[in-house]
């Protein structure tokens, strides 16, 4: 993939992108029909975002409700916290992301990277998941410091992320 340097901040950035991931400026595309499908293409990452999201808190609510409903305290001892759990980014701000621990980055970037996995119906294990969110994360928190992006969603930042790791 070959890169270019962003006209405002001068970082090396991939020529396919419209959006700096580093200062958020908009890269002109030389080709519009190219640069209009990138656009669609993240609008559809977004939303499949969202459906995640909505599901994902939609389940967490019936699953707090059947919890609540027995002795708390046993059943949150029984319950053993996986990396992968627990992520709750999804609807983040950048300087809320910034503000977050690594443990809640790695598991809110797992559940954008296996929802995109599913989504592709490509197979995957815990491993693979576990090195592409360090990947997600370290691209995100690439963008964190940047001013003028703190008030970006992560899941906004996490689309551009993905597209330029090579998730389609």
């Amino acid at each position: 993939m070959a890169n270019i340097n962003c006209p405002k901040c001068n970082k090396a950035i991939s020529q396919n992108i419209s959006h700096c991931p580093y200062c958020g400026y908009t890269i002109k595309q030389k080709d519009e029909k190219y640069g209009n499908m990138v656009a669609i293409g993240l609008g559809v990452v977004l939303i499949i975002f969202a459906v995640v999201i909505f599901t994902q808190n939609k389940s967490e609510t019936n699953s707090k409700s059947k919890i609540n409903s027995e002795n708390p305290t046993n059943v949150q001892e029984k319950v053993e916290k996986k990396w992968y759990e627990g992520g709750t980014l999804h609807k983040a701000t950048m300087s809320e992301w910034k503000d977050a621990s690594d443990e809640n980055k790695i598991a809110t970037c797992s559940d954008f990277v296996a929802k995109i996995r599913l989504d592709s119906g490509v197979a995957y294990d815990e491993n693979e998941i576990l090195t592409e969110s360090y990947s997600l994360k370290r691209c995100i928190d690439a963008t964190q410091n940047e001013k003028n992006m703190s008030s970006w969603k992560v899941a906004e930042v996490a689309a551009v992320c993905l597209v330029e790791l090579g998730y389609k």
